[in-house]
């Protein structure tokens, strides 16, 4: 069960669609591990295809690499993770990839190679483990930000005192808030302040929205999620 399919049997058409079975279903239930975790969030189809398929395509290259380097003498293994790591850098370079997105590229490859050098058992074992965590990790709700924290936009004219007018509004009605950046926009003539702020129990964000834009001229606010961009 832990040697490579390819020692185990004789000929090369068997293991390959041994590992390539086991791929496929793998990356099958990779694909919907991520559209079941990502239900309640934004999801593309291309991306969800992408980690069905990617798996079976990887494994074909590994496998076929794997076997033309034993003929040769050379090291499969390395070869074989040199043109995946390559595969991957190709087809990702440009994509704005989540870390999240990212951790199951990264288990995608590692269907597609394991299951490449004929390794079955180990990929099987693999998958299913972090299978289960992120389901683990998905029911628990562990790491997950609290929904009173908040990233806080606004804008004020260059002449206001921003480090000082807006100390007491935001004490009022946050835990806390962090000033994480401050830009300025239309030719300089204004201020646009990032704050990363966990509002506080049974508050108000319209009425936090109203006193800021008391101070700020009436200029603009905008309260999102922390998560969002």
């Amino acid at each position: 069960m832990f040697r490579s399919v390819f020692d185990m049997f004789t000929g090369v058409v068997g293991p390959l669609l041994m590992s390539l079975a086991a791929a496929i279903i793998l990356g099958f239930f990779t694909s919907a591990t991520y559209r079941f975790i990502r239900r309640r969030n934004s999801l593309t189809r291309g991306f969800t295809i992408t980690l069905a398929v990617l798996p079976a395509i990887v494994s074909v290259l590994v496998a076929v690499v794997n076997i033309r380097s034993v003929e040769l003498s050379s090291s499969g293994l390395q070869v074989g993770l040199v043109l995946a790591g390559i595969f991957a850098i190709t087809r990702f370079r440009s994509d704005p990839l989540t870390a999240e997105d990212l951790m199951y590229i990264v288990l995608s490859f590692f269907i597609g190679v394991g299951n490449g050098l004929g390794y079955v058992g180990y990929t099987v074992i693999g998958t299913v483990a972090a299978i289960v965590m992120l389901l683990i990790i998905d029911a628990t709700n562990f790491g997950a930000q609290s929904n009173r924290d908040k990233r806080l936009r606004f804008i004020v004219p260059e002449d206001l005192n921003y480090e000082e007018e807006f100390v007491s509004i935001l004490s009022k009605y946050c835990e806390y808030a962090t000033l994480e950046r401050v830009k300025t926009t239309d030719f300089g003539q204004l201020f646009e302040l990032t704050y990363n702020v966990k509002m506080k129990k049974k508050v108000s964000e319209k009425a936090l929205i109203d006193e800021i834009r008391g101070k700020n001229a009436n200029l603009e606010v905008t309260l999102t999620s922390r998560q969002q961009p």
